[in-house]
């Protein structure tokens, strides 16, 4: 009762973990989940799906699996997400792709096992995404995909 109000919450790099959160009533209603390195963050993601609040969403995390990008590609309402350091495929790839408000989108850091980047081009709102170095260096078609969104600012960290 007390965390009714919370509309932002931040537990990256805590002990806390996704079984935990889950069970904040207040979770459902949050407008910004930072919850990065969260351990089983799957509860939480699930707990999420259909959001029409959430905007925000930050879960760094080696740990993500389908069912957690799935929950994610449910949340139609988000404009900054943060996936960095997962295992991205094209099926996930083509779930984030799909939420059309994302206007900030984080992969640093991630294995990519994509044949196709060309999902990334339709995020027309998109004006920053986050890659790190190593991925520029990997995958080379980002260089072409980046020309094709010139309205997009890229942050290439190391």
């Amino acid at each position: 009762k007390q965390f009714e109000k919370l509309d932002s919450l931040t537990v990256s790099y805590t002990q806390i973990t996704g079984d935990k959160l889950a069970t904040l009533s207040s979770i459902t209603r949050l407008r910004e989940l930072n919850a990065s390195r969260v351990q089983n963050i799957g509860k939480v993601l699930e707990k999420l799906k259909n959001s029409r609040t959430l905007r925000v969403l930050r879960v760094s995390s080696k740990r993500l699996n389908q069912q957690d990008f799935a929950a994610i590609a449910t949340m139609k309402e988000l404009v900054k997400l943060d996936v960095s350091s997962s295992t991205i495929d094209q099926k996930n790839l083509n779930q984030i792709c799909n939420l059309s408000m994302l206007d900030t989108l984080n992969m640093r850091y991630c294995k990519l096992n994509l044949s196709n980047f060309e999902p990334i081009v339709k995020l027309r709102n998109l004006v920053e995404f986050e890659v790190s170095y190593d991925m520029i260096r990997r995958y080379t078609v980002l260089h072409s995909i980046r020309q094709r969104m010139p309205f997009c600012g890229w942050i290439v960290t190391n």
